[in-house]
C-alpha cells in the first residue's frame, strides 16, 4: 500500500505517541505533526480520515490511534494522577520561587503532558541566573529533602519523588548537539514552565530554534503563546555583590564535583550547566518506535 508523505508524517506522530500509551485527539496531533514545514489542521483531519478508511489506524471517536490504546479511560486516569502530582508541584514552586537566583522553574516528562502514572517521579528542569547554578542545586535539593521527596541514587530510588535532572545557567540554553533529535525536540515543546521570569521561555526556544525542523507546527504555536511583555532587561546593580556570587558558585561547583565525581557515567556536570541521565531513556523510547514503525510497515 503506497502511502503520501502527509499520511505518513501522521503515522509516524501517532506512532511516537503510542510508545507513551497516549492517544491523540486530532488538534493533538496537528500540534505534534513531525514534519518540517507548517500543515493545516483540516489537512490533517483529511489524512486522518484516509488512514481510518485504509483502517490502518482506529478512532474511539475523540482520540486516535494505532495500536489498541485510543479508551477515552487511558487518557483520563493518565490526567487524574498528574492533578494529585501536580498539587504536590505547586508547593514546591512556592518555596523555589523566593530563591533570588531561579529564573524558571519547569516540569518536564510525564506531568508536563498530563500522562503520568500512579509512581512516576515529577522531573524538573531548573534555570538560574548566570553563575549561581551550583548555589542553587543545593537549596533546591535541601527543599526536596524537607518534603520527603528526594530522589535517591542507588537502588534507594522511591516511587513519586521529585527528580531534579537538568539545571541550566541562563547563558547557556541550546541543547548539546548530541542531543538534538525527535525525541529531545518532543521534550522541548511539552516544557511546562510553571514559574517563568524574564521571558526565560521565549529565550529558551529562541536557543533551540533547530527543533522546528522536526515540529513546524509545535514551534509555530509555542511562540505565537509566548509575549513580548513577558521579556525583561535588568542590569545588575552591584558588581562587587555579582563577582562575589560568581565565586562562591566555582567554590560550590568544586565541592559538589567532587562529590559527585566518582559516580558519573552519562551525566554531563559543567559549570554552566547539570544534565543527570543516567539512563539513555531517548535511546529507548526510540528503539521502541521504531518497532512500532517496523510492525506498521510489515502490515502495509
Amino acid at each position: 500500500m503506497t502511502l503520501s508523505s502527509f499520511e505518513k508524517a501522521v503515522l509516524l506522530s501517532i506512532s511516537y505517541s503510542s510508545v507513551f500509551s497516549f492517544p491523540l485527539t486530532s488538534r493533538e496531533i496537528w500540534l505534534r505533526l513531525i514534519y518540517k514545514q507548517p500543515i493545516s489542521h483540516q489537512r490533517v483531519k483529511e489524512v486522518l480520515d484516509s488512514l481510518i478508511l485504509k483502517n490502518i489506524i482506529q478512532t474511539n471517536g475523540k482520540y486516535f490511534s494505532i495500536l489498541d490504546d485510543c479508551s477515552t479511560d487511558i487518557r483520563k486516569i493518565s490526567q487524574n494522577f498528574s492533578n494529585l502530582k501536580r498539587s504536590e508541584a505547586d508547593s514546591f514552586v512556592d518555596k523555589a520561587r523566593l530563591i533570588p537566583f531561579i529564573k524558571a522553574i519547569v516540569i518536564t516528562g510525564s506531568v508536563s503532558v498530563n500522562n503520568a502514572k500512579q509512581n512516576d517521579d515529577i522531573d524538573w528542569l531548573i534555570i538560574t541566573k548566570k553563575d549561581t547554578l551550583w548555589i542553587v542545586r543545593p537549596l533546591v535539593i535541601l527543599l526536596a529533602i524537607i518534603s520527603g521527596k528526594r530522589r535517591e541514587r542507588n537502588g534507594n530510588h522511591r516511587d513519586n519523588s521529585w527528580c531534579f535532572n537538568m539545571f541550566l545557567s541562563e547563558e547557556s540554553l541550546e541543547v548539546i548537539d548530541k542531543n538534538k533529535n525527535i525525541y529531545t525536540a518532543y521534550e522541548l515543546f511539552q516544557a511546562d514552565f510553571v514559574y517563568d521570569q524574564g521571558g526565560i521561555e521565549r529565550k529558551f526556544l529562541a536557543n533551540n530554534s533547530w527543533a522546528k525542523k522536526y515540529l513546524a507546527n509545535y514551534w509555530l504555536e509555542k511562540n505565537k503563546r509566548l509575549t513580548l511583555d513577558k521579556v525583561c532587561f535588568c542590569e545588575e546593580k552591584n558588581a562587587n555583590l555579582t563577582q562575589c556570587f560568581k565565586y562562591l558558585n566555582i567554590v560550590s561547583f568544586y565541592i559538589q564535583y567532587q562529590y559527585m565525581k566518582k559516580a558519573i557515567t552519562r551525566e554531563i556536570v559543567q559549570i554552566d550547566k547539570a544534565l543527570f541521565h543516567p539512563r539513555n531513556t531517548h535511546r529507548n523510547i526510540l528503539t521502541q518506535w521504531k518497532k512500532i514503525i517496523k510492525q506498521i510497515s510489515n502490515a502495509y
